[in-house]
C-alpha cells in the first residue's frame, strides 16, 4: 500500500484482496471496462489503483452488475456468479 496526496494506492494482489476476488477476475473487470482507466496506473505490467476512486467509480456504475455496501462488513460486493472468488 502507498500514499499520495491522501489517496491509498494499492497494487493488483491487495486491490483483489479488498474484493475479495482474484487477481485474473480484477484483470477482467479492467478489460471489460467496469474499473475505469482513471482510478489506476499502470506502467509496464505493473498496477496501482487508487482504492477510493475504484470504489467511487464502482458505486456509480451503470454497469449491468450493481455493487452494493454489504452491512455485514460495509465492504463493496460485486454480484457476479461468474467471479472466480
Amino acid at each position: 500500500m502507498h500514499e499520495d496526496n491522501g489517496k491509498t494506492f494499492l497494487d493488483i494482489d491487495a486491490m483483489a484482496d479488498y474484493f475479495d476476488v482474484s487477481t485474473a477476475t480484477l484483470r477482467k473487470w479492467i478489460k471489460r471496462g467496469n474499473i475505469p482507466n482513471e482510478t489506476y496506473i499502470k506502467v509496464g505490467n505493473t498496477y496501482r489503483f487508487s482504492r477510493d476512486d475504484v470504489v467511487d467509480a464502482l458505486l456509480n456504475s451503470q454497469s449491468e452488475h450493481k455493487w452494493v455496501l454489504s452491512s455485514d462488513d460495509g465492504l463493496l460486493k460485486y454480484d457476479d456468479d461468474d467471479a472466480d472468488v
